[in-house]
């Protein structure tokens, strides 16, 4: 036979292989089509499709990795060979397949690997070789590797293998679309469960619900909310929230279209903050509200979510008790200042000379009611905070006459006890806006404090300093320390973290509580570092500027 002759005999050959691979993949095609339709879930269609590769391709076995990760290109080997799979692999032979189906994801297309196979019969064996192709399925992104094996001569390529390869290529775009259907199935399964429970959440929850689109469109509202604003069922969406909701503030400022608005602070941050609120319902009446919101991202649009409690009953009763409170605690200001008026005019001799004994009784009584009246004072102001009825009047307040006025108060005090009283007041001027009488009220109770519980021969220092856009008030002592344990509480109404402080009759722990709410109410914070046996140091920082908000 001449060499044309063979060449025009190998061309017609090669395209009758062709041909043949076509009609085989075309045929294999349409029952991958088919899968579908048989399969009900996701796993069971991969189950099938291995099944039917394994019988039409006359392999020895066949399985698919699913990938899990959206960077699947770069999914590790560790996390491949931990993947779920469909198909059984033989023993000794699971990192094998992995490695291979690692390779072809890292090569992003398909990859043959030819093994010599290891058994007890190495004669026999050393005539064939295990063929291993690992191909991605899915596209850019691959959500599962096809890996196929079957048994050849060794070292040579023989026309079934070729026969084999080029038809797993062949198949390889509706290989792909059947898994891409799968996930997208999965996916569409989970998002209806996903969707379910959380419309059945939305309706039955007793919590008022609202969205709030970025245009301040109200989206949804659930059922709970609908009663709440007493409105019909779902009317409040698709209205401006400002027309539903019009929030107020605790101090019933209004907040819409101001910087303080909830839902602006919300889109600003992915911080989840609680805000006490007021919400007008459709009959114009004013409730209180304790609202969770947040604006997390999941989606092209950035959408607010508002939970909300109406505590308008709980409010009620606790402005209530604060105001009878309030009432007990005027009623008894008044014959503790008779009480102590007279106690003043009796320990001055004038009624008459007054013995040591008589001196001595009728001090600790003097003593005990200018405690009382402390007291009184204290809670008085605490029940006016709660009731809301606590506002601070500013004013410029110069920092070095503030802290020379806090000194000039505690004198006399740490002049009792022996403790000496040392101050580092700035020289350059410095002026904040705030309550003075509040302000110097902090001062003194951080300044007895320290007096009180410091050790003898050991002093009490204040001083100021500038931090960033803030002033920083500091007062140290050398006392006993405070655990970690009662920093916790240190600032808690009626804790006391020297328990010998009571027995001694010199305080019921609100000081520390009433410095914090003034503090906050400036916009600043209070704090304590101390260690056991060590100084121990209370700083109260302050905005130099006066913050935004009502007061």
């Amino acid at each position: 036979m001449t060499s044309d002759a063979q060449r025009t005999q190998t061309i017609a050959l090669d395209l009758y292989e062709s041909a043949d691979v076509l009609a085989r993949a075309g045929e294999v095609a349409l029952q991958i089509a088919q899968l579908p339709q048989e399969a009900s879930t996701p796993r069971a269609l991969a189950s099938r499709l291995a099944s039917l590769l394994l019988s039409r391709l006359d392999l020895d076995f066949t399985l698919l990795f699913e990938i899990s990760s959206s960077n699947s290109p770069h999914t590790t080997l560790q996390e491949l060979a931990s993947a779920a799979r469909i198909g059984a692999i033989p023993n000794g032979q699971s990192r094998r397949m992995a490695a291979c189906a690692h390779r072809a994801l890292r090569h992003g297309g398909l990859v043959t690997r030819s093994y010599t196979p290891t058994s007890a019969h190495a004669e026999h064996n050393a005539t064939v070789c295990q063929v291993v192709m690992a191909i991605p399925l899915g596209g850019p992104i691959p959500t599962y590797v096809c890996v196929a094996s079957w048994q050849t001569p060794a070292h040579e390529d023989t026309p079934t293998q070729q026969s084999r390869q080029a038809l797993l290529e062949a198949l390889t775009p509706s290989l792909a679309l059947v898994t891409q259907f799968a996930r997208a199935s999965q996916h569409s399964a989970q998002s209806t469960y996903l969707r379910q429970r959380r419309n059945t959440i939305f309706s039955i929850s007793s919590e008022p619900i609202l969205t709030i689109g970025e245009d301040f469109i109200i989206r949804e509202t659930n059922p709970a909310f609908d009663h709440t604003i007493g409105s019909a069922q779902h009317d409040a969406a698709g209205k401006h929230c400002s027309e539903v909701i019009r929030c107020r503030d605790e101090h019933s400022m209004p907040l819409c279209n101001t910087t303080r608005c909830p839902l602006r602070h919300a889109l600003a941050s992915s911080d989840t903050r609680i805000w006490d609120l007021e919400w007008e319902t459709a009959s114009g009446k004013r409730i209180d509200i304790s609202a969770s919101v947040s604006a997390p991202h999941m989606g092209p649009e950035r959408v607010a979510i508002f939970v909300a409690r109406d505590v308008t009953t709980r409010n009620s009763a606790s402005r209530g008790r604060a105001n009878f409170i309030s009432m007990v605690s005027h009623e008894l200001r008044t014959p503790l200042n008779s009480i102590n008026g007279f106690l003043e005019i009796v320990l001055e001799g004038q009624v008459g000379a007054l013995n040591d004994r008589q001196q001595e009784f009728l001090n600790y009584a003097f003593v005990s009611t200018q405690q009382l009246m402390t007291l009184v004072e204290d809670i008085l102001f605490i029940s006016k905070a709660d009731a809301g009825q606590f506002k601070l009047r500013r004013s410029s307040v110069d920092v070095a006459l503030l802290m020379e006025q806090a000194v000039h108060s505690a004198l006399q005090a740490a002049e009792k006890v022996g403790i000496p009283l040392l101050a580092d007041i700035p020289t350059d001027p410095i002026q904040i806006r705030g309550d003075e009488l509040r302000l110097l009220q902090v001062l003194n109770n951080l300044l007895g404090n320290a007096i009180k519980f410091s050790l003898a021969g050991t002093s009490v220092r204040l001083s100021a300093s500038i931090e960033g856009n803030d002033i920083r008030f500091a007062v140290t002592d050398r006392g006993k320390g405070i655990s970690s344990e009662e920093r916790e509480r240190i600032f808690d109404r009626f804790y006391q973290a020297d328990s010998s402080a009571r027995s001694r009759g010199e305080g019921y722990g609100l000081g520390l509580a009433i410095a914090k709410l003034i503090v906050e109410q400036h916009g600043g914070r209070i704090w304590v570092e101390s260690k056991p046996d060590d100084a121990t140091t209370f700083f109260v920082s302050l905005p130099l500027t006066s913050p935004d908000s009502a007061g």
